[in-house]
């Protein structure tokens, strides 16, 4: 894996994700085009793809509408299709959509002792072949906020640590409403940016209609 780094400082969404389209273009590209021929491998049909890909974004541009107009930003700076960028951002729900589902993704460890700050780690157990690419990305989504994240070409973020020392991570727990809605990872993504404390995750967290 390639890892790349990038630091934005704007606080507008669709600015942020022309930076990403126009600088990581090829990266954007190839992902999508990896995750497409991934899917249908595993017999998940374009069609379905993209129904799936196209209710999420809607879904999301509902529920935390700056990751939408990043994610369009970013494929339209790409010269990918919007759908397609977003079918890599909601690859969870259409994994789930698998005929034959696989075992599952990666494992987190925590250790929290009283009175020390907690200490976390991830794994983060994928597909090679489909990330040859990876991103480290420091941005600031609204004034006074700074999150530091890694994420996959095309996903807003999937694992990451803002400025008020809250951090999320990313596993994949199967539930009955999987490929309905906004997509787990932008949730981790919005969790980082907009909230401060645990409880304030939990709150946000359980605004997506999966919970």
């Amino acid at each position: 894996m390639n890892l790349h780094s990038l630091r934005t400082q704007t606080t507008d969404p669709r600015e942020r994700g022309t930076a990403l389209g126009t600088r990581f273009g090829d990266q954007v590209s190839r992902i999508a085009e990896l995750y497409l021929e991934h899917f249908a491998t595993l017999a998940i049909p374009e069609a379905q793809v993209r129904a799936i890909a196209t209710r999420s974004h809607e879904a999301l541009r509902a529920w935390a509408p700056a990751l939408a107009e990043e994610s369009d930003a970013c494929a339209d700076a790409s010269g990918v299709a919007r759908w397609q960028v977003a079918a890599v951002g909601a690859r969870t729900e259409i994994l789930a959509a698998c005929p034959a589902p696989g075992k599952g993704e990666c494992s987190t460890a925590v250790f929290a002792p009283p009175g020390m700050p907690p200490q976390t780690m991830q794994t983060w157990d994928w597909h090679d072949s489909l990330v040859p690419d990876a991103l480290l990305h420091e941005l600031t989504p609204r004034a006074g906020r700074t999150v530091k994240l890694f994420t996959e070409f095309g996903v807003p973020g999937k694992i990451g640590v803002n400025s008020a020392g809250l951090g999320v991570h990313f596993n994949i727990l199967f539930h009955a409403t999987d490929a309905t809605d906004a997509t787990y990872a932008t949730g981790t993504t919005n969790t980082t940016d907009a909230t401060d404390t645990r409880h304030a995750a939990d709150a946000t967290a359980r605004t997506l209609s999966l919970f």
